[in-house]
């Protein structure tokens, strides 16, 4: 293995970490957010989208450096399919979070900045789905974690 294959590696795995972490625990902030009100619920609001950009940027980091180091190995027909089906549900997972988290969360930042937001029947349902999507996409990373340490490149 290069160095240069060892670099996209620790870029690829530390890109994946934060994109793991980032959103943990954002919805549960912003239901304690909506409960508070006010100033509480638009501080959660804002950390929420916050993680939110934070983890699709490191997703798309992630998604760059894995198609650089499959390259790097020579290109799709040397690697195995654990790591196709694992691309495919990493490009799932970054379709889920820009049609599906940043629109709820971009929604949810909306509502907290009008007066008596949290109180709008339209929060908890963007609540719902703001914690939805972030729910299959951490079940999701199982999924793409285990195909990972099926086939490792």
């Amino acid at each position: 293995m290069s160095t240069t294959q060892v670099i996209l590696r620790v870029i690829h795995v530390a890109a994946a970490a934060v994109w793991f972490a980032a959103p943990l625990g954002a919805a549960s902030m912003v239901k304690r957010g909506m409960a508070a009100g006010g100033d509480g619920f638009k501080t959660a609001a804002s950390e929420a989208v916050r993680r939110g950009n934070i983890g699709v940027g490191a997703g798309v980091v992630t998604l760059l450096s894995g198609f650089t180091l499959i390259f790097s190995l020579g290109g799709f027909k040397w690697i195995g399919p654990p790591i196709h089906a694992a691309l495919s549900l990493v490009i799932v997972m970054l379709l889920i979070e820009a049609f599906l988290a940043k629109p709820a969360g971009a929604g949810l930042l909306r509502l907290s900045q009008e007066a008596g937001g949290e109180k709008d029947p339209a929060a908890a349902g963007l609540l719902k789905r703001y914690a939805m999507a972030g729910g299959i996409v951490q079940l999701l990373w199982v999924a793409v974690l285990a195909l990972m340490f099926i086939n490792p490149m």
